[in-house]
């Protein structure tokens, strides 16, 4: 058999072999291919066909072209990226799109009569507090009584400053406000009715004014923040469980005497009774 033809058979297989069974079988016949090249001219055309099949072989696998690929995700996305039919990645770029960073801002609005308002940031901004006022009538309305706070606020409300002439906080009156870090009560206020403040469980700690006369059952349920709360008089009740779940509560500072109140520690187990306090 000729050069040629042996070169021919040679160049027809190449074409159907592996990308390594290639490699293998260039390297066999080098030298032959080399003598080839040197004295027959007729036969450079077939090398350099041979070599083209070699290469779309080797460098991009199993006989397929390369492809490049771009994508984009959204922040924390997850993404499959796979090769059209036919060919085989070799570059994969990837954009992130990242939420624009945007300036934090407080507000500050007012509830008026029980009424419910939504809270939103403005455009661009993101909001990081909320204070709220409650205008609580002074007289009349829907047969509730007069004075009484029994609004169930936001979610989004981080302080709250009660109005003077609020008579008294009412059943589940702020209940599950668990963003809300501080309140503040007034003087003039004589009740805390039952879970008034239920699982408000960022409330940090709270003074009772010394007009209360009434601290509710299971007042402060759950209120797993709550670590100081400071008494400015006597109330004539405190129920047994008002400080029930407070797991964070060790102080309570009172202006009376042990054993003047009733039900001590009313379910705060962990805490420590200051008595005789100057507050």
């Amino acid at each position: 058999m000729s050069v040629q033809s042996k070169m021919t058979a040679i160049a027809s297989g190449l074409r159907t072999l592996s990308g390594t069974e290639n490699k293998m079988g260039l390297d066999a016949m080098n030298s032959h291919v080399a003598d080839a090249n040197d004295t027959v001219d007729t036969q450079t055309g077939l090398i350099s066909q041979i070599k083209s099949a070699l290469q779309g072989k080797t460098a991009a696998g199993e006989g397929k072209p390369g492809q490049e690929k771009d994508f984009n995700t959204e922040k924390n996305g997850v993404f499959t990226v796979e090769p059209d039919e036919g060919y085989v990645l070799t570059k994969v770029t990837m954009a992130v799109d990242v939420p624009e960073e945007k300036p934090e801002q407080t507000k500050t609005v007012d509830i008026t009569n029980n009424g419910t308002v939504n809270i939103a940031p403005d455009a661009g901004k993101t909001l990081s507090g909320v204070t709220v006022n409650v205008n609580v009538p002074t007289g009349g309305g829907s047969g509730s009584d007069d004075g009484m706070l029994a609004a169930v606020l936001s979610r989004t409300v981080t302080s709250l400053n009660v109005p003077a002439g609020t008579a008294k906080l009412g059943l589940y009156a702020l209940r599950n406000c668990d963003m809300m870090t501080a309140v503040t009560l007034p003087e003039g206020l004589t009740a805390i009715e039952g879970s008034a403040f239920y699982n408000c469980t960022s409330l940090g700690n709270i003074e009772i004014p010394s007009t209360v006369t009434l601290v509710d059952s299971q007042v402060f349920y759950n209120c797993t923040a709550l670590s100081t709360v400071t008494f400015k008089g006597k109330p004539a009740t405190i129920y047994y469980n008002a400080f029930n779940r407070c797991t964070a509560l060790t102080d309570i500072y009172v202006p009376w005497a042990e054993g003047e109140v009733a039900e001590a520690p009313w379910g705060a187990t962990s805490a420590k009774i200051h008595y005789n306090s100057e507050v």
